[in-house]
């Protein structure tokens, strides 16, 4: 009959077995491939920190830089030329579409109020300074952007899409002011007409035309809603009383007629696309004469062109109420 060993211990179960193990219930050893999972999320967690913490600093680097060159002395001054010299711009552009309702000739577009100013005395020079006053004023308008505030962030977006969409506009007029101020103006530049034509030629011309017409409405109806609403004050310094006043009525009358105008731009685009007619691919001059030929159209004409003169005169009063100092969050006060 065998003997038991008192001094041997008895075998210890298998892992998992056993009186002690629960019924249905697995016990892991330490370091088996059930503990593996917990350390991907860890290491996906991490890395997203790490990346919203990057994306953190850099976007600090940059509203720091932005607001360095925003609150330059020499940059506010330019931004301020620049904002006159767009001034000068419109009004004359507004004279001249009066001219056209009047019947005293004329072309109501931009290239043709930068070439009357360029006929003046000393007019090359303004538009040599007016140009580079214009890039500076676009460089300012961005670096608007960065800081915008709003308590919904669909309005905060809206914003800064404005302000880079202003900063693209004042470009784009430096552009063609250095351009006549250049003398590269010679008359051989394709019409409107060829280049409606050269656009309808192909499918995604015509496409591109259409994409066009569309945001020229989108900027219009922005600038009629701008009007309308009189949220153009946030641009300038508190005013008050009969200058307050003033400056608002010019505000709504400016935006609302260059907006209306913008509008017939962007639907006649639209039309051109879709009937495939270069005839109506037509630019503010082509626009306001499509308007004279409209009942009342010669009335309609003057409104608009009366609006583009309030507009200068707008953009003038905001050259010198412009506000420029900021709270300690970035916020224009």
């Amino acid at each position: 009959m065998p003997t038991i060993d008192s001094t041997t211990p008895p075998a210890a179960n298998p892992v998992g077995t056993g009186a002690g193990a629960a019924a249905g219930s697995t016990v892991t050893a330490p370091g088996s491939s059930s503990d593996v999972p917990d350390a991907p999320v860890k290491t996906s967690t991490s890395l997203s920190a790490m990346i919203r913490q990057r994306f953190q600093r850099r976007r600090v680097r940059v509203e720091r830089v932005a607001r360095r060159i925003n609150g330059n002395r020499t940059l506010r001054v330019a931004a301020r030329i620049g904002l006159g010299v767009n001034s000068l711009v419109h009004i004359v552009l507004g004279a001249l579409a009066i001219s056209v309702a009047l019947g005293l000739g004329g072309n109501a577009s931009t290239s043709s109020a930068l070439e009357a100013i360029a006929k003046y005395p000393g007019g090359y020079v303004i538009l040599w300074v007016g140009a580079g006053a214009l890039w500076a004023l676009s460089l300012w308008q961005l670096t608007d952007a960065v800081w915008v505030t709003a308590p919904k962030r669909r309005l905060r977006v809206t914003r800064r899409l404005g302000n880079v969409g202003r900063a693209i506009s004042f470009a784009a007029i430096g552009t063609a002011t250095a351009v006549v101020a250049a003398g590269l103006t010679d008359g051989d530049e394709p019409t409107t007409y060829e280049v409606g034509e050269t656009l309808l030629g192909t499918t995604e011309g015509a496409i591109l035309l259409i994409v066009a017409g569309g945001t020229i409405i989108t900027l219009g109806i922005t600038s009629i809603f701008r009007g309308a609403s009189r949220n153009f004050r946030q641009e300038n310094a508190d005013l008050h009383g009969a200058v307050g006043y003033i400056v608002d009525v010019l505000g709504i009358f400016g935006y609302i007629a260059k907006g209306f105008a913008l509008v017939v731009v962007g639907a006649l685009a639209g039309y051109a696309a879709i009937f495939t007619d270069p005839s109506q691919v037509v630019g503010l001059d082509g626009a306001l004469a499509y308007l004279g030929r409209l009942p009342l159209g010669t009335t309609m004409t003057a409104i608009v062109g009366g609006g583009f003169v309030a507009y200068g005169l707008y953009l003038l009063a905001r050259s010198v109420y412009l506000r420029t100092e900021l709270s300690r969050s970035g916020a224009r006060i």
